[in-house]
């Protein structure tokens, strides 16, 4: 579950999804700097999560550890008394270290099963004087120094993949049949000593403790060197993988985070830095697929740490740090990290080859001037690209050479391209634009892709040079194809049907046409949540029950963060809230929500977004809808 989202589980709606969740954690080992802390203030400040805290003794009381030694040993309480009053002494009556210890004392001969009196006997005297110093850690360790060596290698080898590791890892670990059975029968022995459990096809540490008992030990360069070889055999499998249809998704990511943890302890192959730049590029692009914002900029920072500052931008590494980079800024700007983004643009703008290699970051720098409320300098920068990618937008006086946007333009060159525009769509059809060819050209992809950033920005800028737009962009998708882009292009054109000739129906249709186009495309769907924001938000209640809109607005304000438009996340919670309070809800109930979805939006970096759309909502709600009418 993603903590940052969880306010949204407790907004009442129609259908409430009551669930419950349960957490533990041990106090001593989260302090006020850990991550874990974050999320218990926040569930406390939460409007709409009731959470109960509950607090457990450090260890269980000395009856509860005498029962639990009576029904070990097979022998009455009373005849336990006095191993249970030690062994309590010795563990505070904490469970895992009871288990530890009861397994010491075997060990050390000084609890044993006696043949001649056929029951458990003890020295009293000599468990008394046996010291326990130190965390539970060293008594789990000193548990596992008395396992064979190469039980123990193998549980170290299984320790640097964390808390368990499945039969597929191990096969890819030792493809030779042999080395395979070897390492599965050391695994099984650990098994017998309730060290770990086998569950299915995985083998799991039967405690996290007990993990970190076996990892803590090694030394920092025995660590390196362990996830290094783990590392490397994987990377060699991974063609294997992808003959045999494996889950060469999961080898792969298993195989360069391995990598990756070997570096921090220092150890590397300098011969194989490309690889594993390569390797980490992949892990970080088929993470943002997955929507794991947050994993992907990782993996990008890896992917580049591994490529010489010296020598990143040479020939050899050149197409490689240029994805990378392109890839670290668009991931930096989506976990809300604008300053290292801006880096990387630097980066980008200095040393790309041609304005192709350059489009990427220029498409983030205007991202980020829109989310940092500089909607001036976005428009300007996005009119800048458009003007070297061939698409001017002339004023009616034609002093500005295309490269701005005057004060305002006549109402007669809106209605004039409008006009060209509807007579250019005069017999299209939603079947036979979802049957047209699709855009291939990359320069007037991303042509369409700045015209489609600038209309969010128009939106509050200046409304009424939208449908000039939108106009340009049916024009362009008419003209060589549609995209995703396209559908903004259409939805644009269909909103300015209402707002300017107030054909309602006919504006409706387009904004249907343009979600079914999304709908259609192959990568549309990541565009989704923003066209729905963009419907249900101007177009829909003229032809549907407003409050109809609500519960959708909701669902695609989660929908954007999940795909990472923090934009049009933001901007679906300031229409779900407006609405939440028009639509004749309980206003102290709508109140609830509104700060649930504030408080969200503060924690992720969005107000400045959030807080645009709030302070000019009374200037253009109006504009926002209907402004557009005065050009009739």
């Amino acid at each position: 579950m993603d903590f940052n989202h969880i306010d949204q589980f407790g907004l009442a709606n129609d259908n409430p999804q009551c669930f419950l969740v349960m957490g533990s954690y041990r106090a001593n080992e989260v302090d006020s700097a850990h991550k874990l802390s974050s999320y218990l203030e926040t569930f406390e400040r939460s409007n709409t999560l009731q959470v109960t805290d509950i607090q457990l003794d450090d260890g269980i009381a000395k009856p509860d550890t005498n029962l639990m030694i009576s029904e070990m040993l097979g022998l009455p309480l009373r005849l336990t008394k006095s191993l249970n009053d030690a062994v309590h002494a010795k563990t505070l009556g904490n469970p895992l270290y009871i288990h530890a210890f009861m397994q010491s004392l075997v060990q050390d001969k000084l609890l044993v099963n006696s043949v001649a009196k056929k029951r458990w006997v003890w020295d009293i005297d000599a468990i008394k004087s046996v010291s326990i110093q130190g965390s539970i850690v060293e008594v789990l360790t000193r548990k596992i120094s008395y396992l064979p060596h190469d039980t123990q290698d193998a549980l170290k080898v299984m320790s640097t993949f964390g808390s368990q590791i499945s039969e597929e890892y191990i096969q890819h670990l030792y493809p030779l049949q042999e080395k395979q059975r070897e390492f599965l029968h050391r695994l099984d022995s650990a098994v017998e000593e309730n060290v770990i459990e086998k569950i299915g096809h995985k083998y799991k540490f039967v405690h996290d403790m007990i993990q970190q008992a076996v990892y803590e030990p090694m030394s920092p360069q025995e660590r390196g060197q362990c996830h290094f070889n783990n590392g490397v055999q994987l990377i060699s499998q991974l063609s294997t993988c992808e003959d045999s249809h494996s889950n060469l998704g999961l080898i792969a990511f298993a195989a360069i985070d391995q990598i990756n943890i070997a570096t921090s302890f220092g150890i590397t192959d300098i011969s194989m830095h490309n690889k594993f730049a390569t390797l980490n590029l992949r892990a970080g692009e088929r993470s943002m697929s997955r929507f794991n914002f947050i994993s992907a900029l990782s993996y990008f920072v890896h992917g580049l740490s591994f490529l010489p500052k010296e020598s990143r931008w040479s020939s050899s590494n050149y197409d490689l740090s240029r994805s990378l980079h392109e890839a670290a800024c668009l991931a930096c700007y989506i976990n809300a990290l604008p300053a290292k983004a801006n880096e990387y643009i630097s980066e980008l703008l200095d040393n790309g080859q041609c304005l192709e290699h350059k489009l990427m970051a220029y498409n983030v720098m205007v991202k980020n001037l829109v989310s940092s409320g500089d909607n001036k300098q976005a428009v300007s920068k996005s009119l800048d690209i458009l003007a070297e990618l061939g698409e001017t937008f002339r004023c009616s006086a034609g002093t500005c050479g295309g490269a701005c946007f005057p004060a305002d333009f006549s109402r007669e060159v809106i209605q004039q391209e409008l006009s060209n525009t509807k007579a250019l769509l005069n017999n299209v059809t939603k079947d036979s634009i979802l049957s047209s060819p699709k855009l291939t050209d990359e320069k007037k992809i991303w042509a369409m892709r700045f015209m489609n950033n600038m209309s969010g920005v128009l939106t509050i800028q200046k409304p009424q040079m939208l449908p000039l737009i939108a106009c340009r962009m049916v024009q362009r998708s008419s003209e060589y194809g549609y995209c995703s882009e396209s559908a903004f292009g259409i939805y644009g054109y269909g909103r300015a049907q209402i707002s300017v000739f107030e054909d309602v129906d006919e504006g409706y249709r387009w904004g249907k046409i343009s979600l079914s186009l999304l709908e259609s495309l192959e990568g549309g769907k990541i565009y989704l949540p923003k066209m729905r924001c963009l419907f249900y938000s101007y177009v829909s209640f003229w032809k549907e029950p407003f409050q109809a809109s609500s519960n959708i607005l909701l669902q695609t304000h989660t929908e954007a963060m999940m795909v990472g438009d923090v934009e049009y996340a933001s901007i679906s919670a300031f229409f779900y809230c407006r609405q939440c309070l028009v639509c004749g809800q309980n206003l102290q109930l709508a109140e609830k929500e509104c700060k649930a979805i504030m408080s969200k939006m503060v924690r992720s970096t969005l107000v400045s977004v959030l807080s645009t759309y709030t302070t000019s909502s009374v200037r253009t709600d109006s504009s926002l809808c209907f402004n557009l009418y005065r050009y009739k």
